[in-house]
């Protein structure tokens, strides 16, 4: 069922150009190669050009782990997500646990938790 949903919205985001093109992760024929060959290209362009390149690097770790199940609903909605499907994927993430398995040992189930802003909680 995910990979269904998963499938569809990628459908919508694609047909309503709603990602930009610099969005590589999670998305057919764009990789991390990709993304660094397109990069590259960038900064072998500016150099050709004589311009000046800054370059800003950011270790998000842990990003996907932090999501707040809310806002992410939420923006699913702004973006014109159908409804049953944002429905669904917010009844998908409530009450969530997980188990890790390794060599046939499986560790205590966990609730999945998610980060909530202070104006959520008000």
């Amino acid at each position: 069922m995910e990979h269904i949903i998963v499938s569809n919205m990628m459908d919508y985001f694609d047909t309503h150009n709603i990602l930009c093109p610099q969005q590589h992760g999670f998305r057919p024929k764009h990789s991390c190669e990709t993304q660094l060959i397109c990069f590259t290209q960038e900064i072998a362009d500016s150099l050709d050009q004589g311009q000046q390149t800054d370059v800003i690097v950011m270790d998000f770790s842990k990003a996907f782990d932090k999501v707040d199940h809310h806002k992410l609903v939420h923006k699913l909605k702004h973006m014109g997500v159908n409804s049953h499907i944002t429905s669904w994927i917010k009844d998908f993430l409530h009450n969530r646990s997980q188990q890790v398995l390794v060599e046939n040992k499986v560790s205590q189930s966990t609730r999945v938790c998610f980060l909530v802003s202070h104006r959520a909680r008000s």
